[in-house]
């Protein structure tokens, strides 16, 4: 049932919020361009190029 799931998608995007801030707690809100930005999809393709990720870059699990 559809209905039955909202609570748990709400208590999910909650414990992610929660998580996300005290990871990041220095992060800030902006206003994005858009994709139609060409400078701005360049540099943050640029941007994903140069990113070293790798498995265990990841931080714990959540609840």
């Amino acid at each position: 049932d559809a209905a039955a799931l909202l609570p748990v998608l709400a208590a999910r995007d909650v414990a992610v919020t929660d998580h996300a801030e005290r990871m990041f707690p220095e992060t800030t809100t902006t206003r994005v361009r858009g994709v139609t930005d060409a400078e701005g999809w360049h540099h943050g393709t640029a941007a994903a190029d140069r990113a070293h990720v790798t498995p265990r870059d990841r931080g714990p699990a959540l609840p």
